[in-house]
């Protein structure tokens, strides 16, 4: 049973709290009083002010709930209802399971922040399995920040207070070991590919990313399972529309087209096999083989032309030379 009760000043008979317990009421009346001595809520402040004047506040109940269901509207309502009838109530939240309507004075909030600056206390903290479990089961189903939208402010305060912070090893160690062999579940998946749909990364974030792969080479074992991963899988035409759009105009560097070219000539004679095998079954549409021979047709064009040139500048070589011996000999 969940009993509703409320908190009475003896000097003024007016109610200065609402609340509720699972337990016997003299209980939670004995648990009030004991917080009260070191508390700072302004509960806790008229508490000690009865104390010093050698009183206690007066308890009754309201109402009483049987199984306990459907306790927390009944909490708001009396608390709404002396609100708005204008009682001076201790309460700091609107009633109910959690914290809704919590709204702390701009100086509490302020003394807050100064008291936990530099708070080392948790630091290094270890807790055990059965905790962990624990607070893993309190927290599932949690749905208070479901839908939550920061601010532009609190998020530019957040990059600001993670820009250039760097994890030590120990801790990427620990990231990497809790993520291995996790596998995201169709629904997760679906929500990242809607989350990060049309994001456009700044030049700075792309220059970041490349210098962060730059010489970073992926374990056998995360090739194997990629190539497992794509293997049979066939783009749309949506995807490979959005891919030829991007790379449709780029030109790569010197340096990396010869890291190209330097991987193609170390190809071994298997991986040559497997490229011509897949390449074979592969199925291309007519725009791709329109493409391809526009293509092949281009890079004819441009290696005869080279050659036409070469040709001419030998020619020229001759002609030049046979009239500087002409000239020479007479």
């Amino acid at each position: 049973m969940v009993s509703i009760y409320a908190l009475i000043d003896p000097r003024t008979d007016e109610i200065r709290y609402v609340g509720k317990t699972n337990g016997k009421p003299r209980l939670r009346l004995a648990a009030h009083k004991q917080e009260a001595k070191r508390g700072h809520t302004y509960k806790c402040h008229w508490l000690r002010e009865l104390r010093r004047d050698g009183l206690g506040p007066q308890m009754v109940i309201l109402e009483q709930v049987e199984g306990g269901v459907g306790w927390q509207e009944l909490e708001k309502k009396h608390i709404a209802q002396l609100r708005e009838a204008g009682a001076r109530l201790t309460n700091i939240t609107d009633g109910g399971e959690g914290n809704p309507g919590v709204k702390y004075p701009p100086e509490r909030c302020a003394n807050i922040s100064a008291r936990m600056m530099g708070n080392t206390n948790a630091k290094g903290a270890v807790f055990s399995p059965e905790r962990r479990a624990a607070i893993a089961e309190r927290s599932r189903g949690n749905t208070y920040t479901r839908g939550l939208k920061r601010t532009p402010e609190t998020c530019a305060k957040i990059a600001a207070a993670l820009k250039g912070k760097k994890h030590s090893p120990e801790w990427v160690a620990k990231c990497s070991a809790g993520l291995k062999g996790y596998v995201p579940s169709p629904e997760a998946r679906a929500k990242l590919s809607a989350s990060l749909k049309g994001r456009q990364f700044s030049p700075e974030h792309r220059a970041k990313l490349s210098a962060a792969g730059i010489g970073k080479k992926r374990p056998p074992e995360v090739v194997a399972k990629v190539a497992a991963a794509n293997r049979g899988k066939t783009r749309t035409a949506e995807q490979r529309a959005q891919i030829s759009a991007t790379l449709k105009g780029r030109i790569f560097s010197a340096d990396h087209r010869a890291k190209l070219s330097a991987a193609a000539k170390a190809a071994t004679p298997e991986h040559r096999a497997k490229l011509g095998a897949a390449n074979a079954r592969r199925v291309w549409s007519e725009e791709s083989k329109a493409k391809l021979s526009a293509s092949k047709k281009a890079q004819c064009a441009r290696k005869h032309e080279d050659e036409l040139k070469a040709r001419g500048n030998r020619i020229l070589v001759v002609v030049v030379g046979w009239a500087v011996f002409r000239a020479v000999v007479s």
